[in-house]
């Protein structure tokens, strides 16, 4: 895959409801894209659900811009461990073959989260700058976690 048809539907577009910015412009804007550390896919869903009207192609598209900008701020996704501690991940990587960048990363874990929903472990899924000292810090563990952390099998992540 190359790097150009990572971004061949790129939602250019879209205009936030409220201010009318447009989201290129919202994702790099202070007050615009959300960027509490740690911030999770419900979180990034909620605020675009909130700002813009978009088709369910936009959605997906919108959803894996906003993983690749927290990605290239430097921000690196996590999961908690069977025990509840955060812990960086690169579960949400593709085959070898396919370099570990923003759109490559970003692609997997919205792929996998519509996929799999939860049962894929993208609903535990967060970014973040450091991991967080308290396991509540991060918010809560799935139900799917807990089971895997009481000796239930992970499912595995979306592989192309």
């Amino acid at each position: 895959m190359t790097r150009s048809s990572w971004h061949s539907d790129l939602p250019f577009g879209l205009r936030h409801r409220t201010t009318g910015i447009a989201f290129e412009e919202w994702l790099k804007h202070p007050s615009g894209f959300p960027a509490n550390d740690p911030i999770s896919l419900m979180e990034i869903a909620a605020a675009l659900t909130e700002g813009f009207t978009c088709d369910q192609r936009q959605w997906h598209q919108a959803m894996r811009r906003c993983i690749e900008a927290l990605l290239r701020r430097g921000w690196r996704p996590m999961l908690p461990d069977q025990s509840g501690s955060w812990q960086w991940t690169n579960r949400f990587s593709y085959e070898p073959d396919v370099p570990d960048i923003p759109e490559s990363i970003s692609d997997a874990a919205v792929t996998s989260w519509v996929a799999f929903g939860d049962s894929g472990g993208a609903e535990d899924l967060r970014f973040a700058t450091k991991l967080p000292d308290d396991p509540a810090g991060a918010g809560r563990i799935s139900p799917r976690d807990e089971a895997v952390r009481d000796g239930g099998a992970a499912p595995r992540m979306i592989q192309r």
